[in-house]
């Protein structure tokens, strides 16, 4: 629960991380355009003030126009954040300046400042590290069009933009701190639903085993008290009976033999059935035990069978149980289709896990088929993986046409105690 919980707060401090960040810089990006949003509205204030001192001599360079103007902007234009005022016609002639050496000369509009003339609103024509130049349209009396423009330091737009970041970052971090905090209980509680839910899935798994290993018993003690103990009284009866009329009667008493033999096959195939319904050795000898049973069929068969279980193996019989129910449907399965000479049953374990492979040199299969036998409900593998990940642990099945099959399970020693 710690881990699912740490991971989630982890994930969710990058996700808040990143949102924190990309919203820095949406904020200063709007800082830095509300700011300079603030030097054009100072520079648009500031030229609407000249243009209602203009006078049309101002154009011919009448003195009294140019002092008039001076004494405006010298008085209250020329204030931080302006430096520089200067008024142009749309030839590019200044036609006043605050820097009064510059008036008179000549220097053409550039495309921007040509396109700021043409406009009604104030706009950023040029800038650089020193000076925004804003240019505001505006005109004399007669209607003759200048380009008002000012310098407005670089340094107070970049002051403005600050002072605002600086008012707002407090309320995105406590924003953002508290996002934070609200996550880390709704960690916890989803961690916590999830430790319950695999808890859950354990006690279901094991009660699922417990009944599954109580009806094979009972399934297979009815079958052994029952039609067992029949089928031995059937066969002691036929020998006896073959007994009494072998001397008037032989080929009675062979026939009687014969039915009698069949009888005790049929016998030993029902206690092969019920080794793999139920082994009694599981319990009461242990796994390698009843895995030397299990493979009694395949040596039956003149299959060569090495089985190699450590005598000091230490596992609960939950995960016994899950071993012999893996090596049985393996077994089950190189009987039915493998046509193998040659199989190795082995078991260790090693680093908190119990393992299991079954390997046979017999025919394999097509790995890709395995979907369409589980379609057509041959499930034995397909309940095994699902038993085994229930378990805590993982089965994988390497095999190929020609080239024999390999069965491996891994679980943890107990089984319940999972991932």
């Amino acid at each position: 629960m710690r881990h699912a919980a740490a991971l989630f707060v982890a994930v969710s401090a990058i996700a808040v991380a990143v949102v924190g960040v990309g919203g820095l810089i949406a904020l200063r990006a709007v800082s830095t355009g509300e700011a300079r949003q603030r030097a054009q509205d100072t520079a648009s204030v500031a030229a609407r003030a000249v243009q209602e001192r203009l006078t049309n001599g101002i154009v011919r360079g009448r003195s009294t126009s140019l002092v008039r103007i001076d004494a405006l902007v010298s008085a209250g234009v020329l204030r931080d954040p302006i430096e520089h005022v200067t008024l142009r016609l749309a030839d590019g002639e200044i036609v006043f300046s605050s820097r009064t050496d510059d008036i008179g000369s000549s220097d053409p509009l550039d495309e921007g400042e040509a396109a700021g003339l043409a406009q009604d609103e104030p706009g950023v024509v040029a800038s650089d590290d020193d000076f925004l130049v804003v240019s505001v349209p505006i005109a004399t009396p007669d209607g003759t069009p200048l380009l008002f423009q000012a310098d407005v330091r670089s340094g107070a737009v970049a002051t403005g933009s600050r002072r605002l970041l600086t008012a707002v970052l407090p309320v995105l971090a406590v924003t953002l701190l508290a996002l934070a905090l609200l996550l880390v209980p709704l960690a916890l509680r989803l961690a916590r639903r999830v430790r319950d839910s695999q808890q859950e899935r354990a006690r279901l798994l094991q009660h699922a085993v417990d009944a599954s290993a109580t009806e094979r018993r009972r399934i297979a003690g009815e079958l052994h008290d029952g039609l067992g103990q029949q089928l031995v009284g059937l066969s002691m009866t036929l020998s006896a009976e073959a007994d009494a009329i072998e001397a008037t009667d032989r080929a009675a008493a062979a026939r009687l033999r014969e039915t009698g033999d069949r009888t005790r096959e049929q016998l030993r195939a029902l206690r092969s059935a019920l080794l793999g319904i139920y082994p009694p050795s599981l319990e009461r000898t242990g796994l390698g035990a009843a895995l030397e049973d299990l493979s009694a069929n395949l040596r039956a068969d003149d299959v060569d069978v090495e089985v190699d279980v450590p005598a000091e193996l230490e596992i609960t019989p939950a995960t016994e149980a899950l071993l012999f129910r893996a090596a049985r449907e393996a077994v089950r399965n190189v009987t039915t289709h493998a046509r193998a000479r040659r199989v190795r049953i082995a078991v260790a374990a090693d680093d908190g896990l119990a393992s299991l492979s079954v390997c046979d040199d017999g025919v394999g299969f097509d790995p890709a088929l395995r979907d369409g036998l589980a379609a057509e409900g041959h499930l034995g593998l397909a309940m095994l993986e699902d038993l085994a990940r229930d378990g805590g642990g993982s089965l994988h099945i390497d095999t190929r046409p020609g080239a024999g099959t390999t069965l491996h399970l891994e679980a943890p020693l107990a089984v319940g105690a999972g991932r």
